[in-house]
């Protein structure tokens, strides 16, 4: 099922680093017209990585590629 967390504003997200066959882990789902359901109007690409949450622990999962943007220095 489908889950949303919340994570403090500067939480790094970091893409697995293990090479799949296309490169690092990701994929792309179609986006379809919610009135025309047989029309595609695009694509959404999502990566998958891990952030670590304030207790230290790890938390694996897909995040849209959207919702990220790159930085650089990241410990």
């Amino acid at each position: 099922g489908a889950t949303t967390d919340h994570f403090p504003a500067g939480t790094k997200f970091r893409r697995l680093e293990v090479p799949t066959s296309t490169g690092l882990p990701s994929i792309t789902i179609p986006l379809w017209d919610e009135n025309h359901p047989n029309t595609k109007i695009g694509t959404m690409r999502f990566l998958y990585g891990r952030i670590r949450s304030a207790d230290g622990t790890n938390r694996y999962g897909w995040m849209a590629e959207d919702a990220l943007e790159v930085s650089s220095g990241c410990p």
